[in-house]
């Protein structure tokens, strides 16, 4: 039994539906969007293109601090 959860944080500028299947076949767990990084279009394609690849995939997004 997988104890371990991979969590990848994902870029706007890498994410493709490839991309995403890739690291979701290796085994990756959950997508993380890190908000101090990513504009809130980026924030939507990420989410788009993870939920075309399969909509399952949970995505947690990580909030900018002060």
């Amino acid at each position: 039994m997988k104890k371990t959860k991979i969590v990848a944080t994902m870029s706007d500028f890498r994410c493709t539906e490839e991309f995403v299947k890739n690291l979701y076949d290796a085994g990756m767990d959950v997508v993380r969007v890190n908000s101090a990084h990513v504009t809130e279009d980026g924030a939507t394609h990420i989410v788009e293109t993870v939920h075309r690849v399969n909509p399952a995939i949970p995505i947690m997004i990580d909030t900018k601090g002060t």
